[in-house]
């Protein structure tokens, strides 16, 4: 018995989010059942399984991260989960012959990104609006304020947010220890806003389909399976979503060795 860890790309649009839901697809439990099918887990049951988190429906993610133990080589587990291709894509891993990590408490920082459409003639004032804003979400602090899901941890330490210009889009990148659920989201909301005394109250979370959790950054380093599979991957779903896009356009066809920082 050794424990695995996987690094997973998946879009979001497909899924009804990330954890098992009895009687809905869902990332988790698609890649559940197909390894039960080849007689490689009995299933994803704690201490024995864990993630790096969970992403609501609709959300992408490129830097996934779960771990489990099973008597299959990592050899028949990736082309096990191949057939979960192109809608999830395994493609970095590393054996853990300790047993001790955990993809979750394990985790250094979280990085997300998020796209937004934009008019052009109104990008100054959005920018200067949006930094005012961001200003009083960095830190650690209770963010209950964002209307957070009344059982979920509301104490979080974000550490960076920053702007960047793409095409006819503003691209944001949240860096931070942890999440809550629908946190990212909800902080889209916020920095949008344009009277935060009077709308507060009412913020609901952004779209989902503009989201991606984008890194989950460990002191461990993890193998890389197949570069040039993956970029075909990353390709493939660039034409149907826009952050999928943004991160074709902006890492990997930018240097060879574009995924070094996510491994």
């Amino acid at each position: 018995m050794q424990k695995i860890i996987l690094r997973l790309l998946y879009n979001g649009s497909l899924f009804h989010g990330f954890q098992r839901q009895p009687g809905l697809k869902t990332v988790e439990g698609e890649i559940e059942k197909v390894l039960k099918k080849h007689g490689c887990i009995d299933g994803f049951r704690r201490p024995y399984y864990s993630a790096s988190g969970r992403t609501d429906k609709g959300v992408h993610a490129f830097a996934q991260t779960i771990s489990f133990y099973t008597n299959c080589s990592i050899g028949k587990i990736i082309d096990i989960l191949g057939e979960l291709e192109p809608e999830i894509h395994v493609w970095a891993y590393r054996v853990d012959y300790t047993g001790e990590f955990h993809p979750r408490y394990w985790a250094l920082w979280r990085e997300y990104i998020y796209v937004v459409k934009q008019e052009r003639e109104k990008e100054d004032r959005i920018e200067t609006q949006n930094k005012t804003l961001i200003r009083r979400l960095l830190g650690c602090k209770d963010y209950s304020f964002l209307g957070l899901p009344k059982d979920v941890q509301s104490f979080h330490c974000i550490f960076k947010i920053s702007i960047v210009k793409w095409n006819n889009s503003i691209v944001y990148h949240i860096v931070g220890s942890s999440f809550a659920r629908q946190m990212i989201r909800r902080i889209m909301s916020f920095i949008q806003l344009k009277n935060t005394s009077r709308r507060l109250k009412s913020l609901k979370p952004a779209r989902p389909e503009n989201l991606m959790l984008f890194n989950v950054r460990y002191s461990y380093s993890f193998k890389i399976i197949d570069p040039k599979r993956l970029e075909e991957i990353i390709q493939y779903h660039a034409r149907r979503e826009a952050v999928f896009e943004y991160l074709y356009q902006n890492y990997v066809s930018q240097n060879a060795y574009w995924y070094d920082e996510f491994v």
